[in-house]
Formats: C-alpha cells, sequence, structure tokens
C-alpha cells in the first residue's frame, strides 16, 4: 500500500512540477502584463495631466495677464480723466483712488487704501454745511444729487467744491460687491462762471461797472426808494453823469492806444475820488456815470467839486507830450423819477455844464427852465424820430391871396409839412388838397 502511494506519487510527481512551472510562467506572463499596462496608463495619466496642467497653467496666465491689462488700462484710463474716482469695497473700505483724488485728498494712495472714506476726507452740504456719507446713501439706494455741489475738506484744512456721483457694482450674482465713487472739482466751473459774470457786468478797458450793470442797479435802487416811500421818507440818492471834455482830440492826434491808456488812467482817479459805496460806471468812449446812495445834494456837489478839480490837475505823459483832459459833471437827485426820466435829467445836466464852459458841475434842479427847455427839446427829437420812422408827416397847403382882390384865383399856395399824432391828428385843421391851378 505504501509502495503504491509512493509509485503514484512518483507518477504525480512529474505532472506537478510541470503544472506549476506552467502557472508560474503564466503567473510572470500575467504580472509582466499587468506591469506593462500599468506603466502604459501611468504614462497616460502622467501625460494627461502634464498637459492639462500645462493647460490650465497657459490659461491661468493668460487670464492673470488679461486681468493685468486691462486693470493696467483701467488706471491710465482712471488717471488720466480729470475727475477724482474712488473704489470702495463690500466692507466700506477704499480700495482704490486715483492720481486725481490723491491730490484732492493732499495724501499718497498707500496711506488711503484699506480705511473708510470719512477718515480720509470730511464732505458736507454746501447750502447748510451739514455732514454727507456719499458711500452709506449709495448703498441704501439714495444715490446723492449729482447736480448738488458739496464741500470737501482735506488733511490739510483745504476746502474745495465739488459735485459726486456714486455706482454700486455688481458680481454676477447681482450681489453689491462695491461702490465707485467719481468726485468732480468745480473750481474751474465757478471760476469760469465767475469770469463769465465778471465780463457781463463789468467794462474790460476800465475795469468799472459796464451800462447794463449800472442800469439793473439804477433800477434796483430806484424800485427800493419806490417801495420804502409808502412807509417813511425815501434816503437821499444822487445820480452823477460825467464826460470828459475834448478826449477825441487825444485819440486823433495820439492814437486810440494812447487814449485808452488815459482813460484807464483817468478812470481810476473817478474812482479813488468817489466813496467805497459809490457805483462808477463807464457808459461809452469817454462818458461816465456814478450812482450815489445815502447821499445828499450838498454831500454830492462836494465830492463833484473835488472829483472835477482832480481830473483838470491831472497830467499824463505820453512819449514827449504832457497830456491832461477836463470834464463836465451833472448831478440829478433821483428821489420821485423813474429810471428814464433819470437818465434823461442826468444827460441834460452834464450838457449844460459842457454848454455853459466845461470844467464845471451843474446840479438839476426841480423847476430849472434850462432843464425844462432841454427836456422838451429833447421829448420833441424823439418823437420826431418815431414820426419819420413811422411815416406820419404829410404836406398841406394853404392858399395865398391878396387881400382886398375879391373873387380873385390864387396864384401861390405855401407847402406846409407837418407832423401828425399816433392818433392821425395833425396840430392845425387846414385842407390837405391845394387847388388845381395852384402854383407852390
Amino acid at each position: 500500500m505504501t509502495g503504491e502511494v509512493w509509485n503514484i506519487n512518483a507518477s504525480i510527481a512529474p505532472i506537478s512540477r510541470a503544472f506549476a512551472d506552467v502557472l508560474g510562467a503564466a503567473f510572470r506572463q500575467t504580472a509582466m502584463l499587468l506591469f506593462v499596462i500599468n506603466v502604459v496608463v501611468a504614462m497616460l495619466l502622467v501625460s494627461l495631466s502634464v498637459w492639462y496642467a500645462r493647460h490650465f497653467i497657459t490659461a491661468r496666465l493668460a487670464t492673470e495677464n488679461a486681468l493685468r491689462r486691462s486693470e493696467a488700462r483701467a488706471k491710465a484710463t482712471l488717471g488720466s480723466i480729470g475727475e477724482a474716482v474712488i473704489s470702495v469695497g463690500p466692507t466700506c473700505l477704499v480700495e482704490f483712488i486715483n492720481p486725481v483724488a490723491e491730490r484732492l485728498f493732499c495724501r499718497d494712495a498707500a496711506t488711503r487704501v484699506n480705511r473708510p472714506l470719512t477718515a480720509l476726507v470730511s464732505i458736507v452740504r454746501e447750502w447748510d454745511r451739514r455732514p454727507i456719507d456719499l458711500i452709506e446713501q449709495a448703498l441704501r439706494a439714495d444715490p446723492s444729487d449729482p447736480c448738488a455741489d458739496l464741500v470737501l475738506t482735506n488733511v490739510q484744512g483745504g476746502e474745495t467744491v465739488v459735485q459726486a456721483i456714486t455706482s454700486l457694482v455688481h458680481d454676477t450674482s447681482d450681489t453689491i460687491t462695491g461702490v465707485v465713487l467719481l468726485l468732480r472739482n468745480m473750481a474751474r466751473e465757478r471760476e469760469y462762471v465767475s469770469n463769465l459774470a465778471w465780463q457781463a457786468s463789468h467794462d474790460g478797458l476800465t475795469e468799472l461797472f459796464n451800462r447794463t450793470e449800472f442800469e439793473r442797479r439804477l433800477f434796483a435802487s430806484l424800485d427800493t426808494h419806490a417801495q420804502a416811500h409808502d412807509m417813511h421818507p425815501p434816503r437821499p440818492c444822487m445820480l452823477m453823469m460825467l464826460d470828459l471834455d475834448q478826449f477825441k482830440v487825444v485819440n486823433d492826434a495820439y492814437g486810440h492806444a494812447a487814449g485808452d491808456t488815459m482813460l484807464r488812467e483817468v478812470a481810476a482817479l473817478i474812482k479813488k475820488c468817489l466813496r467805497d459805496e459809490d457805483s462808477l460806471t463807464r457808459l461809452g468812449s469817454d462818458e461816465f456815470a456814478a450812482l450815489m446812495p445815502d447821499c445828499d445834494e450838498q454831500h454830492a456837489l462836494q465830492i463833484a467839486e473835488c472829483l472835477r478839480a482832480e481830473v483838470a490837475a491831472f497830467e499824463w505823459s505820453c512819449e514827449t507830450h504832457t497830456l491832461s483832459t477836463s470834464v463836465s459833471i451833472g448831478l440829478v437827485d433821483l428821489r420821485g423819477l423813474d429810471m428814464e426820466t433819470a437818465m434823461r435829467f442826468g444827460d441834460i445836466a452834464c450838457y449844460l455844464a459842457k454848454e455853459r464852459g466845461r470844467d464845471r458841475v451843474h446840479l438839476a434842479m426841480r423847476g430849472d427852465k434850462e432843464l425844462t427847455r432841454h427836456t422838451s427839446a429833447m421829448s420833441w427829437c424823439g418823437r420826431i424820430k418815431d414820426a419819420l420812422a413811422n411815416h406820419r408827416f404829410c404836406l398841406y397847403a394853404q392858399e395865398i391871396r391878396p387881400m382886398h382882390a375879391h373873387g380873385a384865383h390864387p396864384r401861390h399856395v405855401e407847402v406846409l409839412l407837418r407832423m401828425v399824432d399816433e392818433g392821425g391828428r395833425s396840430s392845425r385843421r387846414i385842407s390837405s388838397c391845394p387847388p388845381p391851378s395852384a402854383t407852390a
């Protein structure tokens, strides 16, 4: 039995060893195949990972470069505009300011970021000096009026009038991520408007008030007197009209440049002789006017005489010549007058001063016969000009007959030119049709 077992074992042992050898070879082949497959897969995965990482890094670098270029363009754009731009994050801290804001705040950008805007500058409303928080208003969906003027005070205490415009920044989910504040400096606009207002109310040569501003002030003064008359007697107010004598000779002999220079000197001298509250105006070439509030006739006469003497003693050197001039002055009490009458009386008073010898002062008095005569003459001049413009003149004819030749035909006719008033009436009732046989 034992022998048989050993025989069977001896016969099976080679088969077992062969099977083990085959199984080992198959295992080694399978392991090698799996190893090769793993290596290939690993290499593929590594390659894919490298490709993906490279693609991701390239895309990331491209995105970062695009963002840097966009940021550079944005900074260049914000740096080139004339308004101050401040970007505030969701935590209400300043994240960015452009160079204009740096100059406006009087601080560099490094000291302004990551700080509240209220810690950098103070902003108040101009009309009531009430503090205002523009960022808080924007976050409350209550933006400030861009036309409202605000006063910004920087760290050095300097004040600047600005206008503010706020815009909310949203992300893709429409969540507010910050606020952009634009501050427009209104200093240049204020200066420009001020210059325009000055040019509209002043004479460019002498820097005095012009006729438009003078008429506005005269009208306001007369209106104030008319309103005050109902409550109490109005305070005295005088109108002074000035005309330089023979000033045209200076322009004709030495040129307009010399005349303009002398005119500026004379204007400065006249202004020096007047009071601070008096309004001196250049009406025309060599004509001036002054509105003198709270001034009675005697005081106005004293000022006018002093002014006349100063102008008469004035001398101005032009090349090798010494030039001088004088002034004729007319004074009018404005109480009880309207604007047109006041200007007319002033012109007549100045004309009378010239007519009586120049270099003198004439006070227009109530009931002055000369004033009345010239007023009537000026009134007729206006009426005649109006009649000429509206064709209100016509010819009349009246016969010339001998006193004792009854029944004789007229041999002569007198032709008259008459002015018709606005109602169509002439001054006399005479037939306007001469006889057919009349000769003029």
